[in-house]
């Protein structure tokens, strides 16, 4: 007999955007940014209203980071270090998909890069929307331009790039 954890799914919506969290009673497992598709689970997981409350603070800009209890994703060894390395970049700074690449070994990788971010399930807990192209333009994003743009204004990123180093490039 195969005992499976029990899953919650917690819809709210922060600053007028509709926000979907999935996980189990231990942590978030999936963010969904947008139209909530799927019910909400009838009972709440505990992390439930700390998630709100600091969604509601970032989204006010009173919050730079998520402190809240996840189940790190599993992917191949190579998305696992691109998830990883994009937790590093800073609140309010981008790194392009390139220096992704390089940060984590792989210099003539950045698309590999963002086809990881991509299946990124936990977008702002792992905050690939300050991953942005070489020349300076968003790219991709699950959840769509539009909520990367507006995740990088709320953010008030800089438009230069951030390194590991704490070099501009």
């Amino acid at each position: 007999m195969v005992v499976t954890e029990k899953r919650y799914r917690v819809q709210m919506e922060i600053a007028g955007w509709p926000i979907t969290l999935a996980g189990t009673r231990q942590g978030i497992a999936e963010v969904t940014l947008g139209a909530h598709s799927g019910g909400q689970s009838p009972e709440t997981p505990p992390w439930a209203d700390e998630a709100k409350r600091q969604l509601a603070e970032y989204f006010a800009s009173r919050r730079r980071e998520l402190d809240l209890p996840f189940h790190p994703p599993r992917g191949t060894p190579f998305q696992e270090r691109v998830w990883k390395a994009c937790r590093e970049i800073p609140y309010g700074r981008v790194s392009s998909y390139r220096a992704l690449a390089c940060r984590i070994g792989s210099p003539g990788a950045p698309r590999a890069v963002g086809q990881a971010l991509g299946n990124n399930p936990l977008p702002l807990i792992i905050p690939c929307h300050r991953v942005v192209r070489a020349d300076g333009r968003p790219g991709g994003f699950s959840a769509g331009t539009h909520w990367k743009e507006k995740l990088l204004l709320l953010e008030n990123a800089r438009p230069e790039f951030w390194s590991w180093n704490n070099e501009i490039r």
